[in-house]
């Protein structure tokens, strides 16, 4: 009886013990999660073999599969650049891919990179609610290949029709593929407040400025440029492209 006692006892102990580690293992991932990026990046890590973890460090971009626990290793990675810039860029590129949280650690990651192409990676992965500070900054990027990225980027997040004055001040920027980028990125957002540049712009030297410039204005009021000066002089463009919207803007009703 004695024996029968003492075995009862130690099933409810170890019932006790699963349950309590049960209740505490949501609470770890809850306190991980709401911890600054590096320090839960540094905690997921920790939990991880070593033997394995070494295996994780050496994976390949192509094999990066949806598994939360792979964002703390692609963030390392890129936070730490020891690999080649061509594998920062796919390692980039996947991190949407682990389903694991990111999104936080992606502002300090752009600042510190000094490669353009893992620069311009990081803007294309950025998710809504980290737009805005990722775009403002990479508007302000030295490199073409950075801002071009961004001005398009910007055309799919609803948020940036707080970008409105950084796009409007890009219709002016020296490159033409920025100037027409901005213009399609404001016909997108149909920016109400950029028509005077977007007017201004139907005269830009470069035919492909010209033609974004009056897709923006048609997209954000309709028909509004049937019957005007600048349309019409548009209709005899040297760019057949330009020539031939301007002809089906100009009697648009």
């Amino acid at each position: 009886m004695k024996k029968l006692i003492i075995s009862i006892l130690l099933a409810a102990a170890a019932c006790s013990a699963e349950e309590a580690a049960q209740t505490t293992a949501p609470k770890t991932v809850e306190v991980t999660a709401n911890l600054p990026w590096r320090e839960r990046v540094a905690a997921e890590l920790n939990t991880i073999e070593a033997k394995k973890l070494i295996e994780l460090m050496a994976l390949p971009p192509a094999s990066i599969t949806k598994d939360p626990k792979l964002a703390a290793i692609v963030l390392d990675r890129l936070a730490r650049k020891a690999d080649p810039e061509e594998v920062r860029v796919a390692l980039a590129e996947a991190l949407p891919t682990t389903g694991g949280p990111f999104a936080d650690a992606l502002a300090d990651l752009f600042i510190d990179e000094g490669s353009a192409k893992v620069r311009a990676a990081f803007v294309r992965v950025t998710p809504n609610d980290q737009a805005l500070s990722i775009l403002r900054r990479a508007f302000a990027d030295p490199s073409t290949e950075v801002r071009l990225v961004a001005l398009r980027s910007a055309s799919t997040h609803t948020v940036c029709e707080q970008l409105a004055s950084e796009l409007r001040t890009t219709l002016t920027d020296r490159e033409p593929a920025l100037r027409a980028e901005a213009a399609r990125s404001i016909g997108a957002l149909k920016i109400e407040a950029a028509r005077n540049e977007l007017v201004t712009a139907l005269s830009d030297g470069d035919p492909e400025v010209r033609l974004e410039a009056m897709r923006a204005l048609d997209r954000i009021a309709p028909g509004s440029l049937a019957g005007t000066a600048a349309v019409t002089a548009l209709r005899s463009d040297p760019d057949v492209r330009v020539a031939e919207l301007a002809q089906k803007l100009a009697v648009r009703p």
